[in-house]
């Protein structure tokens, strides 16, 4: 796919069922409850344990989205308020999930965060939560970012919760819990959103319209290249 390749969906075959069957047991029984696989012919030529991608693709046949699932659970949780919840791109598939929130009531964004964090759908092999206000295009990692720069107070804006489900994939596993057989992690819940308290008075953003920015975009993208995206 990453050198132009096309996905296209399809129903596995008897083969590949009985392939699935097969591995199946062995990688629940190592944690790796998410995995890619190759099937060249009818022969297993790889299993791909830590980037499987296909996730967009997923999304795009049959409209299985997994940041979808950990919305469904915010919400069923009783969280309010939940604008969006986004796989941030260099995170892969569970690692950096990003929340915005219309915040209504004091400590809200904590709940967001520590739920997101905790939900079945977002506990297993994740890392970091990012919780920001609804004005943050959450599908743009800069916009990401420039929230956290300017609204993150490290000191004060910061979760660290540890005991945490992972899998044997997760590259900061120690080789002693390993051995344990403590296969969980630390995570990070970052609340980059204006403290609610105070909110009101917070530094109003200064920015450019967005069909306005889309529209210089579109006519200077052919003679200035880094207007491309």
């Amino acid at each position: 796919l990453h050198v132009g390749a096309r996905a296209e969906a399809a129903k596995l075959t008897a083969r590949e069922q009985e392939i699935c069957a097969a591995i199946g047991p062995e990688l629940k029984e190592r944690g790796l409850i998410f995995t890619g696989i190759d099937v060249i012919g009818d022969w297993l030529t790889e299993i791909n344990v830590t980037s499987p991608t296909g996730i967009q693709e997923i999304a795009r046949f049959d409209a299985t989205n997994p940041a979808a699932l950990i919305w469904d659970a915010i919400e069923a949780a009783g969280v309010p308020g939940v604008k969006g919840v986004w796989k941030m791109q260099g995170g892969g598939s569970r690692f950096i999930n990003v929340i915005a929130i219309e915040q209504l009531f004091a400590g809200h964004a904590k709940m967001a965060g520590m739920v997101a964090t905790a939900c079945g759908p977002g506990a297993y092999m994740g890392r970091m939560t990012i919780v920001v206000d609804d004005d943050i295009d959450i599908t743009n990692s800069a916009e990401v970012m420039w929230a956290m720069a300017t609204r993150w107070d490290p000191k004060t804006q910061t979760d660290i919760f540890d005991g945490y489900w992972t899998g044997h994939i997760d590259p900061t596993l120690t080789p002693e819990k390993r051995e344990a057989g403590d296969i969980t992690n630390s995570r990070m819940v970052v609340y980059a959103v204006r403290p609610y308290h105070w909110k009101e008075r917070f530094p109003k953003v200064n920015r450019v319209d967005r069909d306005y920015a889309e529209e210089v975009r579109a006519k200077w993208a052919d003679k200035l290249g880094f207007l491309k995206r």
